[in-house]
C-alpha cells in the first residue's frame, strides 16, 4: 500500500514537470492555499481559532476554466456558468472567463466551510486594484465533481465520512 501510494505521489510530481496543464492545475492549488494563508489572522481575530496547520495546496478544490466533457460545448459552458452566477439568459457570455470550483468529495463540509470562510476574508481583505488583476469569475455550487485525492491526509474531521 505505502509503494502505491508513494508511486501515485511520484506521478503526480512527473505529470506537472512534463504537462502544462497538470503544472498549472498544480501552481493554481498551491497560489490559492498562499491566498488562504494571508487570510489565517482575520480568521484567528473573528473566531479564536488558528487554521493554518489545516491549509494546505494539496486539499484545495481543483478549478475547471472549460467543459467536463467534449459534448458540451464552450459556449454552452459559458452560459450554465453565467446561469449559475444569476445572469440573464441572453448575457453575451463570449467574452468571459469563468472558473468552475469543482466538489472535492474526500473532503468534509466543515473543512470546506473553513477554506470557504478563508477565501471570502482574503478577498476582503483585497484592495480594489488587487481585486481587477483576477478576470475569472468562480462559480460554486455545481454539481461537477473531482475524484482527485490528496497526497497529504488531512485531520480527521477533514475527511467526509460518507466518502468513506
Amino acid at each position: 500500500m505505502f509503494a502505491k501510494e508513494t508511486y501515485r505521489g511520484f506521478k503526480e510530481d512527473w505529470q506537472a514537470q512534463n504537462n502544462a496543464e497538470k503544472k498549472a492545475t498544480k501552481d493554481r492549488r498551491k497560489e490559492k492555499a498562499d491566498h488562504l494563508m494571508t487570510a489565517c489572522q482575520a480568521y484567528i481575530e473573528k473566531f479564536g481559532i488558528n487554521p493554518v496547520d489545516l491549509v494546505h495546496a494539496d486539499h484545495m478544490s481543483d478549478e475547471a476554466s472549460g467543459p467536463e466533457d467534449d459534448d458540451e460545448s464552450e459556449d454552452d459552458w459559458k452560459r450554465q456558468m453565467a446561469e449559475k452566477m444569476g445572469m440573464p439568459a441572453n448575457w453575451q457570455v463570449e467574452n468571459l472567463s469563468f472558473l468552475e470550483v469543482t466538489q472535492s468529495l474526500w473532503r468534509s463540509d466543515e473543512l470546506g466551510h473553513i477554506f470557504h470562510t478563508l477565501y471570502d476574508l482574503w478577498r476582503a481583505a483585497l484592495t480594489m486594484k488587487q481585486k481587477k488583476h483576477f478576470h475569472m469569475i468562480r462559480v460554486t455550487d455545481t454539481d461537477r465533481q473531482s475524484r482527485r485525492i490528496p497526497d497529504f491526509t488531512p485531520y480527521t474531521f477533514g475527511i467526509n465520512a460518507d466518502w468513506l
